[in-house]
C-alpha cells in the first residue's frame, strides 16, 4: 500500500465510478433506490463516491485494511486443476498466521418501504428496454433471508423467460398484449 499504489488505485476507482454514473442504468438505479427505500438510500455505493475517494487518506485506507482484511472476514475461492491435499497447506500458510479481527455485524433493520408492485422502465442507448420491479424483503441477518432470496431469483428467472417469450411472439403478431 505504497503512496504511489494508493494514488494509482484512487484513479482506477474514480474512473470506475464515473463509468458507472454514466451508464445506461444509472438513472433507473437511482430512481429505484429512491422509490424502494422511500428517499432513504440503503447506503453508499460499494465503490464509494467520487468525493469520498478523492478525500480518503492513505492512513484511512491502511487502517481499514488492517482492521477488516483478516482471514475470518475473507473467503478463499480456489479454482483450477490442483490437488486439494497440496493446496490446503498453502492456504493455511498464507492465511493461518494472521490474527482474526472483528466481524461485521449483520444489518438489524428490515426494509419496510412500501415498494411492492412498483415498476420502472427505461430505454437504454442501445434501444433495449429495461423493466425493474422490486419489493421489500427481510434483512440479511433474518433467518428467512436465504429462502426469500431463492424465491426472488426463481421468480425473476421465470418472469424474464415469460417476458422474452411474449416479446418474441409479439414480433409476429405486432402486439405484446396479444402474444
Amino acid at each position: 500500500l505504497s503512496p504511489e499504489a494508493v494514488e494509482r488505485e484512487r484513479g482506477i476507482v474514480g474512473n470506475e465510478i464515473a463509468k458507472d454514473d454514466a451508464g445506461d442504468t444509472a438513472p433507473i438505479t437511482a430512481l429505484m433506490g429512491d422509490r424502494l427505500f422511500a428517499g432513504r438510500p440503503p447506503g453508499l455505493p460499494v465503490a464509494g463516491t467520487a468525493a469520498s475517494i478523492a478525500q480518503m487518506s492513505r492512513e484511512a485506507i491502511v487502517g481499514w485494511y488492517r482492521t477488516w482484511y483478516v482471514p475470518n472476514n475473507m473467503t478463499a475461492i480456489l479454482m483450477g486443476d490442483f490437488d486439494p491435499a497440496e493446496m490446503e497447506p498453502m492456504v493455511r500458510h498464507f492465511f493461518g498466521r494472521a490474527r482474526p479481527g472483528p466481524l461485521f455485524a449483520p444489518p438489524g433493520a428490515t426494509v419496510s418501504a412500501p415498494a411492492l408492485g412498483r415498476t420502472h422502465t427505461a430505454r437504454t442507448e442501445t434501444s433495449a428496454r429495461l423493466l425493474w420491479m422490486a419489493a421489500p424483503g427481510p434483512a440479511i441477518g433474518d433467518e428467512s433471508h436465504a429462502a426469500h432470496h431463492a424465491l426472488a431469483s426463481l421468480l425473476a428467472d421465470g418472469l424474464r423467460e415469460g417476458v422474452n417469450a411474449r416479446l418474441a411472439a409479439s414480433s409476429a403478431t405486432g402486439s405484446f398484449l396479444e402474444a
